[in-house]
């Protein structure tokens, strides 16, 4: 006698319910992993707001004062500001867990930081240079502008800023203190919170560099 088929429901293998419950069960540890991967982003995202505010807190000081020195006390605070922010955007493009990691890692932090806030302040130097401009009613140009007209100078500047870019972040750094902004070693180190021996080798490694680079044919 031929055996019948078990009736829906009957709890054997291979049965409709079976396979709706092995089913829903991979339907929960998927939402249950989900709900872990969620909550480890979270925590991340909270481990990173609170490195960023001991970056403020522990770097503000030097930030604000190196901003002082570069556009003076009326634009310091906005130098500052500026400079922050724009480390917060630059973490925001990577993912949370290299920004986790740099920060977590800290050596990077301070040359960074320096870097944005010397750009800060020639943006910030760079607008107060214009609005005298318009107020002044100098419709020339100024020499420097002027100066970039010329091909062969505006490929020595670039030239220049691609050397810069080569430099190691806290050899760049001091050199453009020292020579762009008239830093003295003592400035240096107290700014940078660096020896000042330090200071004289980075300017000096700086400036070796950059005449190798710019004496190159290549």
């Amino acid at each position: 006698m031929a055996r019948k088929p078990p009736p829906p429901g009957s709890g054997e293998p291979g049965t409709a319910l079976d396979a709706m419950g092995r089913a829903q069960a991979v339907l929960d540890l998927a939402e249950d992993e989900a709900r872990e991967a969620e909550r480890h982003m979270d925590e991340l995202h909270q481990e990173l707001r609170q490195l960023f505010k001991q970056v403020v807190t522990a770097e503000s000081g030097l930030i604000r004062g190196l901003s002082r020195r570069l556009v003076g006390s009326n634009d310091a605070d906005d130098v500052a500001q500026e400079t922050f922010v724009s480390l917060m955007k630059w973490l925001r493009k990577r993912s949370v867990e290299d920004a986790l990691d740099f920060l977590r890692c800290g050596s990077g932090v301070r040359p960074l930081l320096c870097t944005i806030a010397i750009r800060r302040a020639f943006d910030a130097r760079r607008r107060r240079h214009h609005a005298k401009v318009e107020t002044d009613g100098d419709i020339e140009g100024s020499a420097p502008d002027r100066a970039v007209r010329s091909p062969h100078v505006g490929f020595e500047l670039l030239r220049l800023e691609t050397a810069y870019e080569a430099l190691p972040p806290m050899q760049r750094i001091a050199h453009v203190l020292h020579y762009h902004y008239g830093f003295t070693d003592a400035d240096l180190s107290a700014t940078l919170e660096i020896a000042k021996s330090t200071c004289r080798t980075l300017i000096r490694r700086a400036r070796l560099m950059l005449k190798s680079a710019m004496e190159d044919p290549t």
